[in-house]
């Protein structure tokens, strides 16, 4: 019953964005729109600031396991969970911005024998700052460079730390995690394209069962994202695509076998500025293209969300 109302509710979402559709004006070119049609994203040129709103569910079938072979779960079990972030960015100066995201993770477990599980808590909070070295439009004909940095900080509760007996109430990976960022973005009206790369550096924490001192590996990402005004100045949809690589786990300081993480994921987005200062955002993303790469350690999910931004 829990899982099917958190599937109803998340798809609810998600069409929802579809249904909202309508005329209304708006003040930004697509290479403006671009600034939020994807998760926490920029601030527009006149905005000091902007908050919001994303949530989103996810639904698993199936995990890579470390050779990269698929298993589906078995019959009688379900995960499911359900991810509300709320966020917010501040104009520090011309170049500078500085954003915080907090998660609120509800997560679901049903297996045969053992019944319907449910769980909720913080998430992993994240505190980041983006540099623009080239604002969009900056240099004639030369593409949009920002930088971003971020932590993300061990609020979340680890699998090892769960009291739930199917782990339902874990909520995140509970560790200090370095992040760097580089975007190039262009735009040629009514089209835009980005491209980034990033590295994540895991910090090491002690285990709550075995007091271990255990790290993730050190991650990589790379994505290609485009997208196209659809009504102008209003209406952005975009296509992202992400690959990322994590190296192998390390548990007292030694590698783990069959530990390294392989995943890519694509997701279909649609923004609509419906007003000056407020815009929606509706996406769905599946771990599928994972596949392609290899995927290893990397579970298969379908999701759907739908967010809400609004800008001073």
């Amino acid at each position: 019953m829990v899982q099917q109302w958190l599937r109803n509710t998340g798809l609810a979402l998600v069409c929802a964005v579809f249904l909202a559709l309508g005329a209304a004006p708006a003040h930004a070119a697509a290479c403006c729109v671009s600034a939020s049609v994807f998760g926490i994203g920029r601030l527009l040129p006149w905005e000091p600031a902007a908050f919001g709103l994303l949530s989103s569910y996810a639904n698993s079938t199936g995990r890579y396991d470390g050779d990269g072979i698929y298993r589906a779960f078995p019959a009688g079990y379900r995960e499911a969970e359900w991810r509300t972030d709320m966020w917010a960015m501040a104009r520090v100066s011309e170049k500078w911005q500085a954003f915080g995201r907090v998660p609120w993770i509800v997560g679901y477990r049903s297996a045969d024998g053992a019944g319907d599980h449910t769980g909720q808590g913080l998430g992993d909070v994240q505190l980041g700052a983006r540099w623009d070295a080239l604002l969009p439009g900056e240099v004639r004909r030369v593409p949009a460079i920002a930088f971003t940095a971020t932590v993300t900080t061990p609020t979340s509760t680890r699998a090892e730390q769960a009291k739930d007996l199917l782990a339902a109430d874990a909520t995140g990976r509970g560790a200090w995690v370095l992040s760097m960022a580089a975007a190039v973005e262009k735009a040629w009206m009514p089209w835009f394209a980005r491209a980034e790369g990033g590295v994540t550096l895991p910090l090491a924490f002690q285990r709550a069962d075995t007091l271990e001192s255990q790290r993730y590996g050190m991650g990589l990402q790379a994505g290609l994202s485009g997208g196209v005004e659809l009504r102008p100045d209003k209406l952005v949809l975009a296509l992202q695509l992400i690959a990322d690589r994590e190296a192998s786990t390390l548990l007292g300081g030694v590698a783990q076998p069959n530990t390294v993480g392989v995943g890519g994921t694509a997701s279909l987005a649609l923004s609509w500025k419906f007003a000056f200062s407020w815009t929606l955002m509706g996406n769905v993303a599946t771990d599928a293209p994972g596949v392609w790469l290899g995927a290893r350690n990397r579970p298969e999910r379908w999701a759907g969300s739908l967010g809400m931004r609004f800008g001073l």
